[in-house]
């Protein structure tokens, strides 16, 4: 006689915001946790250049601010993630 077959356990669905575009979960192109992103956390995350995030955020077709470094001089650009799961379901229903 054989072995028996085991059947494999499935693992559990990641939320639709943490998935790659084949919808897997996959390490390098998880969008982070935190609640305000880098544009290179979210361009890696689309799988796009730094500058077509920026693009986007000038266009407005992402929620963005420019936050002060602490000496002042310099301002950095950051993206809400809601922004980015927002844009990239809209992307992924057209």
């Amino acid at each position: 006689m054989g072995r028996a077959r085991r059947k494999r356990k499935s693992a559990e669905q990641p939320e639709s915001n943490v998935l790659n575009h084949n919808g897997r979960a996959d390490a390098s192109t998880v969008l982070p946790t935190h609640e305000i992103l880098r544009p290179d956390e979210v361009a890696r995350w689309l799988r796009c250049s730094i500058r077509h995030v920026r693009n986007l955020v000038e266009a407005g077709r992402m929620e963005a601010s420019d936050i002060q470094v602490s000496s002042g001089e310099r301002q950095v650009l950051r993206i809400k993630r809601q922004s980015a799961i927002a844009f990239f379901e809209k992307r992924r229903t057209v």
